[in-house]
């Protein structure tokens, strides 16, 4: 909940003008019936939290989603610590993350630093 609020007030403080706010199941629903349309020039914004890899894999594959259906949107993704129990599953996932051409990935450790690295 602190990492929600802090994100909050740095938009606030920031001036960024928030357009919508959606979940993930929300998304998964529009994009599946074709009904979710955001703008090109609207970066999608990924709440940070330490959940980047499989063990919550409900908000890795809202990043998925997102990645696989708007490759022309720049997409950022908040601080983030990334952590696998599968090495192939990882392998996987950076392989879609990777062919998008504007996203912005922040971690939060050296060590998700180095994965980052090594695999995009």
């Amino acid at each position: 909940m602190l990492i929600w609020k802090g994100t909050e007030q740095f938009l606030k403080n920031s001036k960024i003008r928030v357009i919508k706010r959606i979940s993930y199941h929300l998304v998964e629903y529009l994009i599946k019936k074709s009904e979710l349309h955001i703008p090109r020039d609207t970066i999608i914004l990924c709440q940070g939290g330490g959940n980047f890899g499989d063990l919550y894999m409900e908000h890795q594959n809202l990043r998925k989603l997102l990645v696989k259906n708007f490759p022309e949107h720049k997409i950022v993704i908040l601080p983030q610590t990334i952590y696998y129990n599968d090495l192939k599953g990882m392998v996987k996932d950076f392989e879609i993350f990777s062919k998008h051409k504007n996203l912005h990935l922040y971690v939060r450790d050296q060590i998700s630093y180095k994965q980052v690295k090594f695999h995009i």
